[in-house]
């Protein structure tokens, strides 16, 4: 039987005394805030935080920043993996030798570090340029993985999409897209279509 996850807020929230959630009550805790989905009523429909987003695809996300913490837990507060974006870059040069020009418009590269916990179990496995849609002030580019995006730089430098509990990676994951601006947002099934936006 699949475990249910929660995703979890830190940093700037736990400083600001506030907490952020999807639907349900967060609970807090003395290093991270969770966020528990309930099963709305039947016939009643699914309702959101005020500080709640919703992407192209109609799920829910949570805002997050530059340099701040995301993640997963479990249903028993144990926390099973970090993860964060530390950079974000438009159009930079690419260095791989058969590096190719963008297909839609312009590479959008985001470095991030990810840091499985022990009892990590692949809940990342959703982790890559192609979980990612990018919102645009007209629009929605939702297939932002390209050959061309793959080719930018060397694979060593790339995220990894296979995660060892305990080992933390820093890596790249590159977006073909027409936007130079906008938010990138990441779904996940393993938090029951809950997801993260960043802006860029």
């Amino acid at each position: 039987m699949r475990s249910r996850f929660a995703v979890f807020l830190a940093g700037a929230l736990l400083v600001a005394g506030c907490s952020e959630s999807v639907t349900g009550r967060p609970r807090m805790g003395a290093e991270l805030t969770e966020t528990k989905k309930e099963q709305p009523e039947p016939g009643k429909p699914k309702t959101s935080s005020s500080a709640t987003k919703i992407n192209a695809t109609g799920a829910p996300v949570l805002p997050k920043r530059v340099g701040e913490d995301a993640g997963v837990v479990a249903d028993d507060g144990s926390r099973l993996v970090t993860f964060r974006l530390d950079k974000v870059e438009v159009d930079p040069e690419c260095t791989a030798p058969e590096a190719k020009e963008p297909e839609r418009g312009h590479f959008v590269v985001f470095t991030m570090t990810v840091e499985p916990m022990e009892k990590y179990s692949d809940e990342l496995r959703h982790l890559h340029a192609g979980s990612f849609e990018i919102l645009g002030d007209d629009g929605v580019d939702t297939l932002v993985s390209t050959p061309a995006a793959n080719a930018c730089f060397p694979a060593a430098e790339l995220l990894t999409r296979h995660h060892k509990p305990g080992e933390k990676t820093t890596g790249k994951l590159v977006f073909d897209t027409k936007y130079t601006s906008g938010k990138a947002t990441l779904t996940s099934a393993e938090v029951d279509g809950t997801g993260w936006t960043w802006e860029f």
